[in-house]
């Protein structure tokens, strides 16, 4: 989680509840969702400061990630459109609000972005999420934005300056640089057609910038997918010029190095596989010729022996238009949350059971965060508080 410098925040009649010690509102609001902290801005000054304090944002994202209560974190879909000129759009909910039992979750439910992609066309994509930023790619790549849905702001990256973009289709990820403090969005340039990676570039928030950086390695064709991030790495599945097999390539987004990470097991009879992330760990689902599908998850990052297989689910439980699955997110009772098709499914690995939502059937991409409070500006804020005024 990023830092940023305190603004002042007076100490005298800080809170209008006087009878109530201000550590106790200090911990009440830190408790709340960051959607709701909005509101209490309001309440005066002093709250305003509070809640835009470093102290503050650290504190309620600490709590939010250490919560069960799945108010806390977002998911964003990229749905399809069936209406003329407009064939996708963006929408958001709360997980709690997904996983509720009871009624069944319709897209009803699911509330308006206000991002500024609504006039972009339909161009865009979701490239990642961490710490309560959405990275989204619009014009195919072509333009980067740091998006915080929670409190409604939004940032466009500088330009990369790559130049024939004509004949390439670009592979992107994004994540947190924890030892270096930073958020970096990666940029794979593939040529097309013929899927040869033909440079890497790194965006540093910190610095506003982009550079070039080693691949290591003579990638013949990289897939389409963003880079799942996990553990402070990004990661892609990838062909490797004079090896047969695909690769799991991990990029250290600290070390700005690429490392080759060993599959769970074979890869013999398998017809399809997917890359996630559950619990902040790697995942792969594997699809073995449409018979069963196993799940596992990375316990250790970059440690073969830590693989571990969560599940495995026979295709005769699955409905017979089951198509590609991805993992979404886990739950603390170990439910399951899938991306199967243009579906969302959630699967009970204890009583081998599937609930569908029939309602959302045109989901595209979808991406879940903890929701934050820290603005995709707070290293030009820190650079303002740090220049000395004449």
């Amino acid at each position: 989680m990023a830092s940023i410098a305190d603004p002042p925040v007076q100490t005298a009649d800080l809170y209008p509840a006087r009878n109530l010690p201000e550590e106790l509102i200090f911990e009440i609001l830190s408790r709340l969702p960051a959607k709701s902290l909005g509101r209490f801005k309001s309440v005066s000054k002093p709250w305003r400061s509070l809640i835009s304090s470093s102290n503050f944002i650290k504190t309620h994202f600490r709590t939010a990630c250490g919560s069960d209560d799945l108010d806390h974190k977002t998911i964003i879909f990229k749905l399809l459109l069936n209406s003329p000129g407009r064939f996708s759009d963006v929408k958001q909910c709360s997980l709690s609000s997904v996983v509720a039992p009871g009624e069944a979750f319709t897209s009803a439910e699911l509330s308006d972005s206000d991002y500024l992609m609504k006039d972009t066309g339909n161009s865009f994509r979701i490239v990642g999420s961490c710490d309560g930023f959405v990275c989204i790619s619009v014009d195919d790549g072509k333009d980067l934005f740091l998006w915080n849905p929670c409190i409604k702001k939004s940032k466009k990256l500088r330009d990369s300056y790559i130049e024939n973009r004509l004949f390439r289709n670009d592979v992107l990820g994004f994540g947190y640089d924890e030892l270096n403090d930073d958020y970096k969005a990666v940029r794979l340039c593939v040529h097309v057609p013929s899927g040869h990676v033909t440079e890497v570039r790194v965006y540093s928030l910190r610095n506003d910038s982009w550079r070039p950086v080693g691949l290591g390695k003579d990638v013949l064709r990289a897939g389409s997918h963003s880079g799942q991030y996990a553990n402070g790495n990004l990661h892609w599945v990838m062909a490797i010029y004079g090896v047969i097999s695909w690769k799991f390539l991990s990029f250290d987004l600290a070390s700005e190095t690429f490392v080759e990470i060993e599959w769970p097991s074979s890869k013999e009879g398998l017809d399809d596989w997917s890359v996630g992330t559950l619990r902040s760990c790697l995942c792969v689902l594997y699809d073995y010729e449409r018979s069963y599908v196993d799940l596992w998850i990375m316990k250790e990052h970059g440690v073969k022996d830590s693989w571990t297989k969560l599940v495995s689910v026979p295709y005769i439980d699955l409905p017979e238009n089951c198509t590609s699955s991805l993992p979404i997110c886990m739950l603390s009772n170990d439910d399951i949350l899938l991306q199967v098709g243009s579906m969302l499914v959630l699967y009970s690995p204890k009583s081998k059971t599937f609930r569908w939502y029939p309602g959302i059937n045109n989901v595209v991409e979808v991406s879940i965060f903890t929701e934050s409070l820290l603005s995709p500006y707070f290293h030009d804020e820190e650079q303002r508080q740090a220049t000395p005024v004449n």
